[in-house]
């Protein structure tokens, strides 16, 4: 599905995190190892359809239809093509409906049943860089890929430059307040955030 986040994680629950140092050292990583749930990714794929492109043209098109037709029909001065038309585009607006209702509740669930099992994801950041390990794969990226780290639905969303597609952490994988600050202040001197950034 166009724009669901990158790293699948397992389809089983259950969340542990390992602080690698302390929390005062900056330089070592912050390690966290999480299975995302249904419960967390099922709202997210669906703020990012709401996010998309298609998805607000989509609304639009809807709306157009929808007050054209109920404005034609609401005449009863038109002549009766005008009142054809109103109903046709009434139809319009309810197909858009349709698709709209498809896209935003039934693709999420269904891209949950059709993600692979790649088991348990290890997400480790630290001032140099961002590794994400799963079962499949292994992969680093320096910082400047990251454009924003977005909190959201208990969710840290890492975004890849100006793509709808996200490195996932979830805020439960903390195992500490002092582990979720610091965890914080590494993406935040890294990333622009939706939080305010406190000064070292």
């Amino acid at each position: 599905m166009d724009g669901i986040a990158s790293e699948k994680p397992s389809t089983r629950g259950g969340s542990t995190v390992s602080d690698t140092s302390d929390v005062n050292d900056a330089m070592s990583p912050v390690s966290a190892e999480f299975v995302l749930n249904r419960d967390e990714l099922e709202p997210l794929w669906r703020w990012q359809l709401a996010q998309s492109y298609k998805i607000r043209r989509g609304l639009f098109f809807m709306l157009g239809p929808l007050i054209g037709g109920v404005v034609l029909l609401a005449d009863p001065g038109l002549p009766s093509q005008a009142h054809l038309l109103g109903i046709l585009m009434l139809g319009v607006a309810a197909l858009d409906v349709m698709v709209f209702a498809h896209l935003y509740f039934r693709l999420p669930a269904r891209a949950w049943k059709q993600r692979p099992d790649s088991g348990t994801t290890k997400v480790e950041v630290s001032d140099q860089e961002v590794r994400v390990c799963t079962r499949n794969s292994d992969v680093v990226n320096r910082w400047d890929v990251y454009s924003v780290t977005i909190e959201r639905d208990g969710l840290y969303l890492l975004r890849h430059g100006k793509r709808r597609v996200y490195t996932i952490v979830p805020k439960r994988a903390q195992p500490s307040e002092e582990a979720d600050l610091r965890f914080r202040s590494i993406v935040g001197r890294h990333t622009k955030t939706t939080w305010t950034v406190q000064a070292n």
